[in-house]
């Protein structure tokens, strides 16, 4: 099944609106690709595949988010005075 422009476009931007609600636990990120499957005509069964391999992947994620997490609490922290240890 080969997509045209149109049809990759939709799909990014099915994506991308879907990812701005995603939560950040672990393979949220699955719930998300049902909107890009959905537009592209793509069967929702393919979804159960992904769930094996996005493990590694959701795992980087996951490490991207705490990180994000702990960077913006130092810095607060530092603009407030506190002595970080």
């Amino acid at each position: 099944m080969a997509l045209g422009v149109p049809e990759m476009f939709q799909a990014g931007a099915a994506v991308f609106l879907a990812s701005l609600t995603v939560a950040s636990v672990p393979s949220a990120s699955i719930v998300s690709l049902a909107p890009a499957f959905t537009a592209t005509g793509l069967p929702l069964a393919g979804l159960t595949l992904l769930i094996g391999l996005d493990r590694v992947p959701d795992m980087f994620r996951t490490m991207t988010n705490v990180t994000g997490s702990l960077t913006g609490a130092a810095v607060v922290a530092a603009l407030e005075g506190d002595n970080l240890k």
